[in-house]
């Protein structure tokens, strides 16, 4: 090996290393395709009689099963991911994937809110959350195709992604409005992030 190409390395090595050292931009781990599942049962369901069960006709689904009657209910999606202090660390969320099946009759609305919350600081009150901005994606962007009878995927796509900082709080609020006969059954959701540690 030339002197020139050691010497070379020799700086690149040690400019690697106090990147990383002084907790800048990298790290050890940058991968952009990371996912993470959120279990119906982590979940906050308001309004009516939701049960555990499992799907009778697909053998290991899992749901929250409510009970057929029309009221306007909410299903409160909590995105917890890792969190960082430093800037451009940690998690960078891009999108969320919400399951579900709608059968007996068509749902009357069906409208999802992402909001991110600042946790108070000691007894500091709780400010109010910023509504994140999305896009549903093409066979969920009409209430007309999410009311419909059927089980789906809807992905919902944030118009500018962002990291979480250490005291941010983020969840997805679904409204559900249902009919008198509809029954919802809920199978979880998927957060899609980039993670940088």
């Amino acid at each position: 090996m030339s002197k020139i190409r050691k010497l070379f390395l020799t700086i690149y090595t040690w400019f690697a290393v106090q990147y990383a050292k002084n907790g800048m931009l990298g790290g050890y781990v940058h991968d952009t395709s990371m996912s993470q599942f959120v279990s119906p049962a982590d979940c906050m369901l308001t309004v009516g009689a939701w049960v555990d069960t499992v799907n009778p006709t697909t053998a290991l689904t899992y749901m929250k099963k409510r009970t057929a009657g029309a009221a306007t209910n909410q299903c409160i999606i909590p995105i917890a991911l890792p969190q960082n202090s430093v800037a451009l660390k940690g998690s960078y969320l891009k999108s969320i994937d919400i399951w579900w099946e709608n059968i007996t009759a068509d749902l009357t609305t069906l409208t999802a809110l992402i909001s991110k919350a600042t946790m108070p600081a000691d007894t500091v009150a709780f400010g109010a959350p910023t509504a994140i901005v999305f896009t549903y994606d093409a066979l969920n962007d009409t209430n007309a195709k999410r009311i419909a009878q059927e089980q789906r995927k809807m992905t919902l796509t944030l118009t500018t992604p962002f990291w979480l900082d250490e005291d941010d709080f983020v969840y997805v609020d679904l409204t559900i409005v249902a009919a008198a006969t509809s029954q919802f059954n809920f199978f979880g959701a998927r957060a899609n992030f980039t993670k940088r540690l």
